[in-house]
């Protein structure tokens, strides 16, 4: 989770935010030092807008590359919505 994380460019501090939790609950996650539901995968993939499987394995630099260019437009999407 943490190479994805770092690729779309959020700090620990601003998916804790999102996800409502604790920046050390993230780096425990992230660490393998907690465990994660199912449902938790799923919002957090779905907050970095990739796929469980994603953030379970290793992604390539390729595959990281395809996930923050996803992420930063459908940001960009979604702040063109809000000013509209």
């Amino acid at each position: 989770m943490r190479p994805i994380r770092k690729h779309v460019g959020l700090s620990s501090q601003a998916l804790a935010a999102i996800l409502n939790c604790t920046p050390k609950w993230v780096e425990h996650i992230e660490a393998g030092k907690r465990d994660c539901t199912q449902k938790l995968q799923r919002r957090i993939a779905s907050v970095l807008n990739c796929t469980v499987l994603d953030l379970l394995g290793q992604p390539d630099q390729q595959r990281l590359h395809e996930i923050a260019a996803a992420y930063h437009l459908r940001e960009a999407q979604q702040a063109g919505q809000g000013a509209a």
